[in-house]
C-alpha cells in the first residue's frame, strides 16, 4: 500500500536509477547523494523525499513503464506455463508496485 507518493526508499531509487538516461539519470544521482528526509535502520532503508520536476518524474515513470512491460511479458510467459518461482513473483511485483508508485507521483505532478 503507498502512503506517500513524495517519499521513496534508497533501495528504490537505486534500483529506479539503473534504467534511467540522462537528465532524469544524473538528477536521481543528485537526489541519492543527499541527506536522507528520514534515516532507516538500514542504508537501504532511508526515506528520500521525491522533489523532482514533472518533466524528469515522467520521465522516470515513462522508463520504468518500459523496463516492467518487458519483465511482465517474460514473467506471463512463466505463469502460462506454470514455472514461476516465489522469486518470480516477488520480482515482478515489486517492480509492478515501483512503477506504479512513479505513476501515481507523475499523475500527481502533473496538477
Amino acid at each position: 500500500m503507498i502512503e506517500n507518493l513524495n517519499l521513496m526508499t534508497r533501495r528504490e531509487l537505486i534500483d529506479t536509477m539503473k534504467h534511467l538516461k540522462g537528465e532524469a539519470f544524473m538528477q536521481m544521482k543528485e537526489l541519492l547523494r543527499g541527506e536522507p528526509h528520514v534515516s532507516g535502520i538500514d542504508a537501504n532503508l532511508d526515506l528520500f523525499l521525491i522533489t523532482l520536476d514533472a518533466s524528469t518524474i515522467s520521465d522516470i515513470s515513462y522508463s520504468l513503464e518500459s523496463y516492467t512491460w518487458d519483465l511482465a511479458e517474460v514473467y506471463a510467459q512463466k505463469v502460462e506455463a506454470q514455472a514461476n518461482t516465489q522469486e518470480d513473483d516477488e520480482n515482478h511485483l515489486y517492480w509492478q508496485a515501483l512503477h506504479e508508485k512513479w505513476g501515481y507521483l507523475e499523475m500527481a505532478s502533473d496538477t
